[in-house]
């Protein structure tokens, strides 16, 4: 059994036995983004038998000619092309994907304006998933890059507006950090 297995594999089980009610999965599923990488993300899932949510990653690009999404649809996986939310007792998440090629990010202008609305009608506290983290500056400082400050302005400064005090939780870099921007705690999380 691949490493990247045995460890989803624990992982799941794990936030089952802490109580997981849901498990979202902020990208980077597959390392290349390939046919059998996703159908043996969606078997070890399906195993685990939690509900999950899940937006995709630049890895999971990597294979251009397969639709990953479509694949873990098709798998009975809920993974959102666009900006989703999903209302869970106490908390509304958003999904946010963020996908542009293989190491860009940039979150469309349909998409910023969907998780302004859902954060804004939202009748509990807002948690936003993304795959890229935002940038402080347009130009890169360190890597891998995220979404240039001049794009996540648009919606970090909308979300302090009308849903102060969110969390927006990153993947991407692979590290553990976290920063404030205003009243928003934005998180980056390493994976597993």
């Amino acid at each position: 059994e691949p490493y990247p297995a045995r460890c989803l594999r624990a992982a799941l089980a794990e936030a089952k036995a802490w109580g997981a009610q849901r498990v979202i999965g902020k990208g980077d599923l597959t390392d290349h983004g390939t046919d059998a990488e996703f159908e043996w993300f969606a078997a070890l899932v399906n195993e685990a038998n939690v509900e999950t949510n899940f937006i995709l990653g630049n890895h999971d690009i990597r294979t251009p000619e397969i639709d990953g999404v479509a694949v873990l649809r098709a798998r009975g996986l809920a993974t959102a092309p666009i900006a989703t939310a999903i209302d869970v007792d106490g908390l509304r998440i958003v999904l946010l994907p963020s996908i542009v090629d293989y190491h860009k990010g940039r979150w469309s202008t349909q998409d910023i304006a969907a998780t302004l609305e859902f954060a804004a009608d939202a009748r509990a506290p807002v948690f936003v998933a993304t795959h890229h983290y935002p940038q402080r500056f347009n130009v890169q400082n360190e890597f891998p890059p995220g979404v240039r400050a001049d794009n996540a302005h648009q919606l970090l400064d909308g979300l302090d507006r009308v849903a102060p005090g969110s969390l927006i939780a990153c993947g991407h870099t692979h590290r553990h950090h976290r920063r404030h921007y205003k009243s928003l705690l934005i998180t980056e999380i390493g994976s597993t």
